[in-house]
Formats: structure tokens, C-alpha cells, sequence
């Protein structure tokens, strides 16, 4: 190729990336009018929203776990600030960035370079990790080896060369600059690269493993991570040095990127930090080779069951699914106290009054699940409890039993609150074991530490929101 042609394609793509971070940068102005909270309001409220991607490194379930390096970074800078946490899933990083832009999250907690164009456009923390950008390529099909020669294998030339190389990237991940750059070099072989855009890097290695794309790009430290998963994908072509690796916040937001920076550099000191990193992305991890590697959208071996016994009883799967991981740890096996058993560990009293009559198939233990949580659904549906709570007096009754619920509704009202309101009837609950409190209410099932039972309401319903998250 001419050395002017070369000047004309390489002007081409910095141009092209000039003018998509400008319309980028633009939307965002127009966009942002300061719509993020600082770091004093979200502690006001709370509660720190994070955009996250679900991958089985970053935020995924493991047989009903909720685990991923980021999200353990979020939960231990809110537990640092007493803050809850919520979680919104972004498939792609422009999703992310929009969402980030407009305010819909504080922080976005990816993988993402601090470059030229990033910078331009929202503010990064310190780095949390690092690593470089890697081509991924089938190993029957090496189209760049790590001298970076094109076509290596004559077979693979004769076969490909003036055609068309397939090579699948998030469309605005910081990857698309390398992918830019490799269309100059299969160029230069009068090879056209076809760039497809697809968000989720694991869908991207499984259509390389099946040799439906020819490339794909990634972090190595994830290439690394999912080695003992994808062995037929090379990953040794390094397409940039090793770079650091950060969180977003907004443009103006430095109120929260300061105290972000301050718990990550202290973080980065403490052995702690050490054991993460390689708890997700060293492939002989005890957390690697254990993990299931069932589908992104996979929260259980029991899904199908579930999801089929759920619609018989017109309950959300995803809520019966967290109440299993809650009792059981999705084990069949288990016996509680006073006889408790299996997967959603009914009481044996329960379980007859459901009309369940052993053996005590896996099928039957979610089929009576679902029959009971449906059960008090409809009861307290028909007290009229607000519908934005009613899953809440649901899991409480299932939990404490429903007679300990009736009593916190009932000393609600005789106190001027709201019974049909779990802010309310939480706060009642917790007062039925004070005698000298509830000494003028006639209490149905007497005085009963509720704690235990609005612990359960909220462990339950956090991992129903992970789970709903994750799952259709």
C-alpha cells in the first residue's frame, strides 16, 4: 500500500473518533444540567445507585450467590459509609455512559480506561485494577500471531485473504480504538474487517468458540480469568501495555469521586484487595474452578422447575427463587429446626395443611412453596395492604408465620399507624417483644422478637432484586 494511502486511513479514524467523542461530549452537555447527586445527598438518602455489567466477572449468581469483583467493590465502599446499595444492569457501555450522564446512577463500577476521549466526558476514580488489551482468536484459526505477522498459517491465507475477517466489540468500549486500528492492518492484505457490535464480551467468546466470529478483543485479566472455560481461544497477541482501570462519575461530581479515591487507594494497602483480584480473575481460584458456568441469566439448577411451578400460583419465579436461596442455599436436603425440610423448608404442619403428602419429591417441595407463598398473597391482598409492600408482608409471614404479622398489623393500628404499610407494621413488629408496650393489646400469638424476621424481609428481598436484575 502507498504510504499516502496509509496518512488518508489513519487521518480517516482519528477523525472519526474526533467527532464521535465531540457528539458524545455534546449529548452530555445538553443531557447532564447538573442531574447527579453528590455525595452529601446520597448519603442523605441512603443509598449509592451503581450501573454495573453482568458477567461472570463483574456481577453474576453462582448457584444463587450473588458474587463479581465489582459488585463486592460496591458493597464494601457502601458498608465503609453505611449506605445500601442498588444495582442497575447496563448491557452495553453506551448504556452505561447515558445512564451515568442523565443521572440514573451515581457510579458506573466497570472496566474503563481514563483516555483522551473518556475524560472529556466524566470524571474517574483511582484505579482499581489493571490490565492490557488482548486479540482473541479460535486457535484453529490464529489470523495474527504475537509478532503481530498477518496470516501466519498459509492454509488460513490462501483461505482468507480478500475476504472478509469477522471481528465482534461493544461499539463504544474503549476496544473500539484497537479494532480501528486493526482494519489498516488486514487492509494492507486486501482483507475487509467486518466490525460487529455486540455488548456482552462472554457472548462474544462463545461465538468465537464455536467459530462464528474469526476475533473479538478483551481484557486480559478476564481472558485470564476464563481460561479453564474457553481453552480452544488464544489470547498472547497484546494490542496496547498493561493500562489502569477505573470507575466513572460524573463530569462534576468530584463530591463523591474524592471520597471514592481516598477508600480505593486505602483499599489497594490491605490484603484484602490481593485475595479479590484473585478470588475473580485467576483462573485457579478456588472461586474459578468451582464456579457452575451456568448461563449468564442462570440463577439455580431448579430455574425451570421453579419458573413452572411459580406460574401455576401467578408469583414472580425470581421471588420464590431468593426465598430458596434464603432457606436452603437451593439444597434439598436440608432439615431446619423443628423439622423444617428441603428446599423451601416447610414445617411439617404447614405441609400437611397445604395438603403435601410425602415422599418429598423436589418437585413437590417447590409446587407447596409456591401454594403457600400464593396462600398469603391472596390474605393479605385482601386486607388491603398496599401493593407496592404486599411481597414484604408475604416474606414476613412466611418467615415469622403469618399470626405474628396479624398482631404487628393490629398493634399498628391501636397506635395511630398505618397497618397496611411495611414501614409501619416493620416498626410494630419489632415491638411485640416489649410487654410493657403491647400490655393493652390483646395479641393473638403473644410476644415475639421480631428482629429475626424483618432481617429476613430485607435478605430476601435485596437478593430478589439481584435476582431480578439477572433473570427474565
Amino acid at each position: 500500500m502507498k504510504e499516502g494511502k496509509k496518512i488518508i486511513i489513519f487521518f480517516t479514524i482519528w477523525v472519526l473518533l474526533l467527532l464521535s467523542t465531540w457528539g458524545l461530549n455534546r449529548l452530555i452537555r445538553v443531557k447532564q444540567l447538573n442531574l447527579y447527586s453528590d455525595f452529601q445527598t446520597i448519603q442523605q438518602r441512603e443509598y449509592i445507585l451503581a450501573g454495573i455489567l453482568q458477567n461472570t466477572t463483574d456481577y453474576y449468581v453462582d448457584n444463587g450467590t450473588v458474587k463479581g469483583f465489582h459488585y463486592e467493590l460496591v458493597e464494601l465502599f457502601a458498608n465503609r459509609f453505611n449506605l445500601k446499595t442498588q444495582y442497575i444492569v447496563y448491557n452495553t457501555y453506551w448504556d452505561g455512559f447515558f445512564a451515568l450522564a442523565t443521572g440514573k446512577v451515581d457510579v458506573l463500577a466497570m472496566d474503563l480506561n481514563s483516555n483522551f476521549r473518556n475524560n472529556m466526558v466524566f470524571l474517574f476514580t483511582s484505579p482499581h485494577s489493571y490490565s492490557s488489551h488482548v486479540l482473541v482468536q479460535h486457535k484453529d484459526n490464529m489470523l495474527i500471531d504475537k509478532n503481530f505477522n498477518i496470516f501466519p498459517n498459509k492454509h488460513t491465507k490462501d483461505k482468507l485473504e480478500n475476504t472478509t475477517v469477522h471481528l465482534s466489540v461493544d461499539g463504544l468500549s474503549d476496544f473500539y480504538e484497537d479494532a480501528l486500528y486493526l482494519f489498516h492492518q488486514f487492509d494492507v492484505h486486501h482483507t475487509r474487517l467486518s466490525l460487529k457490535e455486540m455488548p456482552n464480551i462472554e457472548d462474544m467468546l462463545d461465538l468465537l468458540n464455536e467459530k462464528q466470529i474469526d476475533m473479538t478483543i478483551a481484557n486480559e485479566k478476564v481472558m485470564k480469568s476464563n481460561a479453564g472455560f474457553y481453552r480452544k481461544l488464544d489470547y498472547s497477541v497484546q494490542l496496547t501495555d498493561e493500562l489502569s482501570l477505573h470507575w466513572a462519575v460524573n463530569k462534576d461530581n468530584i463530591s463523591l469521586q474524592t471520597p471514592l479515591n481516598h477508600w480505593l487507594d486505602s483499599l489497594k494497602k490491605e490484603r484484602y484487595y490481593a485475595i479479590l483480584l484473585n478470588k475473580y480473575y485467576s483462573s485457579t481460584s478456588k472461586n474459578r474452578q468451582s464456579h457452575s458456568m451456568l448461563t449468564n441469566k442462570t440463577i439455580s439448577l431448579y430455574d425451570d422447575l421453579i419458573k413452572e411451578c411459580a406460574k401455576i400460583y401467578h408469583i414472580d419465579w425470581r421471588l420464590m427463587a431468593a426465598i430458596i436461596y434464603q432457606e436452603s442455599k437451593f439444597n434439598p436436603h436440608v432439615t431446619g429446626k423443628g423439622g423444617s425440610f428441603g428446599l423451601t423448608q416447610l414445617m411439617p404442619e404447614t405441609a400437611a395443611h397445604l395438603g403435601m403428602k410425602p415422599p418429598y419429591s423436589v418437585e413437590k417441595q417447590i409446587l407447596y412453596g409456591c401454594k403457600y407463598l400464593y396462600n398469603l398473597k391472596k390474605k393479605y391482598d385482601r386486607k388491603g395492604v398496599n401493593p407496592f409492600d404486599l411481597y414484604k408482608f408475604v416474606l414476613a409471614a412466611y418467615n415469622a408465620g403469618s399470626c405474628h404479622i396479624d398482631d404487628a398489623q393490629l398493634l399498628a393500628k391501636e397506635k395511630g399507624y398505618n397497618p397496611n404499610q411495611w414501614k409501619d407494621v416493620e416498626k410494630m413488629l419489632l415491638k411485640l417483644a416489649d410487654k410493657k408496650y403491647t400490655q393493652n393489646t390483646q395479641l393473638k400469638c403473644g410476644n415475639y422478637n421480631g428482629k429475626s424476621a424483618k432481617n429476613y424481609v430485607a435478605n430476601v428481598w435485596n437478593t430478589y432484586q439481584h435476582y431480578q436484575n439477572m433473570s427474565d
